[in-house]
């Protein structure tokens, strides 16, 4: 990978980064409930299951999530070739992309779940009826996911490397 690569990988995955951020905690402000199933386990035993509303609207936010990730992922892997100044390879096309994720997961895990929801913990975050769980401080919980979200994000960079190669190839 060349450092125009790397610094291609390194400004969408800051993108995404921004862009999740805004979206996560914006949502988080507007219905933490939305974020129900990402609260360790204790929290969610104490809390109880969604409210119907909350259950509707997951299903946009979910969309809406995975249109920004699929975006930003989808415009870093159709700019490679004009950052490495020339036609990218799939491999180096599927490490743009998959760093550029990672960064995004990273920015979730170490700002939004370990900053946020564990050292400053706003009330935005703690869902009312939770507030003495264990949970919020359950390191282990938001690592795993982390690393769960790694080997989804891997699926999701094959997938988004391969149509951007498809475009490439049509319009090019």
């Amino acid at each position: 990978m060349s450092l125009a690569t790397l610094i291609h990988s390194l400004n969408y995955g800051g993108i995404l980064s921004g862009i999740l951020f805004l979206f996560i905690v914006g949502s988080m402000v507007y219905n933490p409930e939305l974020w129900l199933n990402d609260y360790p386990p204790d929290v969610r035993k104490m809390y109880g299951p969604p409210s119907e509303k909350t259950v509707r609207q997951r299903k946009w936010f979910g969309i809406g999530m995975l249109l920004i990730m699929i975006g930003v992922l989808l415009a870093g892997a159709l700019t490679v070739p004009s950052a490495s100044g020339g036609r990218a390879t799939f491999m180096v096309t599927l490490r743009v992309v998959y760093i550029a994720f990672l960064i995004g997961s990273l920015m979730d895990l170490l700002v939004i779940d370990l900053l946020l929801g564990m050292v400053i913990r706003p009330k935005f975050m703690v869902l009312k009826g939770t507030e003495g769980a264990t949970g919020y401080r359950n390191v282990k919980f938001h690592f795993d996911a982390f690393l769960r979200g790694a080997f989804s994000g891997a699926v999701l960079s094959l997938i988004i490397t391969a149509v951007a190669q498809g475009i490439l190839l049509l319009v090019g």
